[in-house]
């Protein structure tokens, strides 16, 4: 317990650590009020609260196999694809999808959704985490011969189910793919790739990521209900879709 404690503070205090966090990441896991879900309706996070993991030994080293295995044909190319990843959870990471051009400075409107969608998921994440009787520990902390392919940072010290940069991840997919349909296929493997770099930085249990894919697709059917939500979606379609020479109109469907 005091080397565990002696590894928070180490962690908390490291100036290194949180140079690595770009201020985007600072300020969506620092934000304290939810847009879009209301955090105090407890039907609400009962609904998209995935089933407690199987942390039985058997169960927990079989996962543990998983990632020495991932963590046994990492190559440099991929753990280095999987820090970068690790410190972006904005919609911005699709760029990889849609050029450079794709970008908050000439997408203001997206941009701001994006912000908020991220702070909304890291929320979301949150309560789901502390929902459980046990949480889960990180899979490093279960097993310190694991070789972690990312910077430790705050948040990979709370609790490992489910996992949030899958659920923000998920989140943005899903809110682009409303947005840009044409490209939906793209846009979902792109996503797999983003929630698939958790395993790869060696920071969560394949069903934490698991998890955090099934929590925010539940989260977005619900905040389809939500008449802010849905306006909010169609101004960033028509700006992301203008910028991208798409027609707008197919944007009007959003508010209906």
């Amino acid at each position: 317990m005091k080397s565990i404690v002696a590894l928070l503070v180490l962690v908390f205090c490291s100036p290194h650590v949180f140079s690595q966090m770009t201020p985007e990441f600072e300020r969506c896991i620092t934000v304290k009020r939810a847009v879009f879900v209301d955090l105090n309706d407890r039907a609400f996070i009962e609904k998209i609260r995935p089933k407690p993991p199987a942390m039985d030994e058997a169960s927990t080293q079989a996962e543990l196999k998983v990632l020495h295995e991932i963590e046994n044909v990492r190559t440099p190319n991929r753990a280095r694809q999987a820090a970068v990843d690790a410190n972006d959870m904005s919609m911005f990471l699709f760029r990889t999808i849609f050029g450079e051009q794709f970008n908050k400075g000439l997408l203001p409107k997206t941009a701001g959704l994006s912000d908020d969608l991220c702070g909304d998921s890291n929320l979301m994440s949150a309560a789901l985490k502390n929902s459980y009787p046990t949480p889960r520990r990180r899979p490093f902390l279960e097993d310190k011969s694991l070789k972690l392919a990312c910077d430790p940072t705050p948040i990979y010290y709370q609790p490992s189910f489910p996992s949030g940069h899958s659920f923000v991840g998920t989140l943005q997919a899903l809110a682009l793919i409303a947005m840009v349909p044409e490209r939906e296929q793209e846009i979902r493997k792109r996503v797999e790739q983003y929630t698939e770099n958790r395993l790869v930085c060696g920071v969560h249990f394949p069903s934490d990521v698991a998890a955090g894919r099934e929590a925010a697709e539940k989260a977005f059917q619900e905040m389809l209900n939500n008449p802010t939500f849905n306006a909010r979606l169609a101004v960033a379609c028509n700006e992301t879709r203008f910028l991208l020479g798409l027609p707008q109109e197919n944007c009007k469907r959003l508010t209906k």
